[in-house]
């Protein structure tokens, strides 16, 4: 594991997700053990071929310019890691600000209900707070043994940013 992934957000709407109930108003925090993270940052350039004359082509390439408008236009944290069991009240898994222990397809349950309800959550990586949507999460479940699943694997993607209009 090379780090944590904190996600939180206060829940807009009321619902069951499998067998979870969660309650809006209510703020929930999810923890990803990550495997692999990847923070991506795409600049907008332009790029201009300079042509060569036809006299020219024998002995000159053409050059390329490139106009660097130091625009940051993308902003994303790719994570792989790992939900799972919280059997202790420690801080894996919290509702209402109160660490309670919860079993992975509920966690599982309440990451969707977050990312479901829309909008902007919290998401804290090496102690730093980014404000964040859920571009695509994919959630696994790996056959085993156990009659109920302790753990998933998930991969997230999440773009940074504020909300804009409602």
């Amino acid at each position: 594991m090379t780090a944590e992934i904190i996600v939180t957000k206060t829940l807009n709407r009321s619902r069951t997700v499998g067998n979870k109930a969660v309650t809006a108003g209510t703020e929930y925090m999810v923890t990803i053990y990550t495997k692999r993270i990847e923070i991506i940052k795409n600049k907008t350039l332009i790029s201009i071929q300079i042509p060569v004359g036809y006299q020219s082509w024998k002995d000159k390439d053409p050059q390329t310019r490139i106009i660097d408008f130091k625009r940051v236009t993308g902003n994303l944290i790719n994570v792989q890691g790992v939900i799972k069991d919280s059997l202790t009240t420690s801080a894996d898994y919290k509702e209402g600000g109160t660490a309670i222990t919860e079993t992975a397809p509920n966690i599982r349950s309440v990451l969707i209900a977050m990312i479901e309800d829309g909008g902007i959550m919290t998401v804290n990586y090496e102690g730093n707070d980014y404000s964040a949507n859920v571009d695509k999460v994919s959630i696994i479940e790996t056959a085993t043994d156990e009659t109920i699943a302790t753990h998933f694997d998930i991969t997230i993607n999440f773009v940074i940013g504020i909300n804009w209009g409602a």
